[in-house]
C-alpha cells in the first residue's frame, strides 16, 4: 500500500456503513463527501424524487424496476433532467456498493435512453406540390 504525506493509505478502503440505514440517511452520508455545484443540483433531484417515495426504505429494498420507473418519472418532467438523474443515481448506487450497503448495483449494466421526440404529423407526411 502507498502512503500519503498525511499518514493515510492511498488505496484505503472506504468506511462501511450499516445495511439497516434508511435511504434518506444514506443520501445525507453520500453528500457529506460531495460539495461541488453539480452535487448541489443532484441533491435537489434526490430530495425531490427519491426521499418522498423511498426515504424510509433500505437501499436493498428497492429493485431495478422501481429505480427505472423512478428515472422514467423524472424524464417525463424533463428529458435532460431524467438523463442526469439516471447518471447520478447510478453513481450513487456504485458508492453504496463500496460502502457495503448493497451487494451489487442494480443499474450497473443498464442503459437509459430517451425516446425520440415525436414530430408533428404535418412534418412527417409529405405535402403534394402546389
Amino acid at each position: 500500500m502507498k502512503w500519503l504525506a498525511t499518514g493515510d493509505y492511498v488505496d484505503k478502503p472506504p468506511r462501511k456503513l450499516p445495511r439497516r440505514m434508511q435511504i434518506n440517511a444514506v443520501i445525507i452520508e453520500y453528500f457529506k463527501e460531495k460539495d461541488s455545484d453539480w452535487f448541489k443540483t443532484v441533491k435537489g433531484l434526490f430530495d425531490r424524487y427519491i426521499v418522498p417515495r423511498y426515504g424510509d426504505y433500505r437501499l436493498a429494498g428497492i429493485d431495478r424496476e422501481r429505480w427505472l420507473t423512478l428515472v422514467e418519472t423524472v424524464a417525463l418532467d424533463q428529458p435532460s433532467r431524467g438523463m442526469n438523474f439516471f447518471k447520478a443515481l447510478k453513481s450513487f448506487l456504485f458508492w453504496a456498493v463500496k460502502r457495503g450497503l448493497l451487494q451489487a448495483n442494480p443499474l450497473s449494466k443498464t442503459k437509459f435512453e430517451l425516446a425520440p421526440l415525436a414530430r408533428p404529423a404535418e412534418a412527417r407526411t409529405p405535402q403534394p406540390p402546389l
